[in-house]
């Protein structure tokens, strides 16, 4: 018996299947995922269209289809020895450096912005420095100086 695409639902007029390619421009390595759309007739003459999308979990623990955003996370990529990657909500690049990362491997910082373990700790000195520097005398004149040389 030879199969035509018929079944109890109906007919199979007919199938496409999409490959999508992911290629890691920093590593060249490719991810691959398939997705597939068939376009079938009801045993009422409707016709219906399914598509059927792949779903994969991420090292972040949410699911991601093809099409969604996607990236990369350095620190968890290091630790694998393989591209790690994580959806797009998850994803922070680091306000210091421009290391993309995952939320994981960063820290938000007083000042609101989030930052890599290196660049946190350069950040929290930073704004300590700023703080002390706007401070100055009872009179502001030690402030006023530190500004200017700020500038200068």
């Amino acid at each position: 018996m030879a199969d035509d695409g018929s079944d109890i639902f109906g007919k199979r007029l007919s199938r496409a299947v999409y490959v999508e390619r992911t290629v890691d421009v920093m590593t060249g390595e490719e991810e691959v995922s398939e997705s597939s759309r068939e376009v079938v007739e009801g045993w009422d003459g409707t016709l219906e269209t399914v598509s059927m999308r792949e779903a994969r979990v991420l090292v972040c623990g949410h699911a991601w289809r093809s099409g969604e955003g996607l990236a990369r996370c350095e620190l968890c990529s290091k630790e694998a020895g393989r591209t790690v990657y994580v959806c797009g909500a998850c994803s922070v690049t680091c306000s210091g450096c421009g290391t993309p990362l995952c939320l994981k491997h960063t820290k938000p910082a007083p000042d609101g912005n989030r930052y890599c373990r290196k660049c946190y700790r350069k950040a929290l000195r930073q704004l300590r420095t700023q703080r002390t520097a706007g401070r100055g005398t009872a009179s502001g004149k030690a402030g006023l100086v530190s500004r200017f040389l700020e500038w200068w």
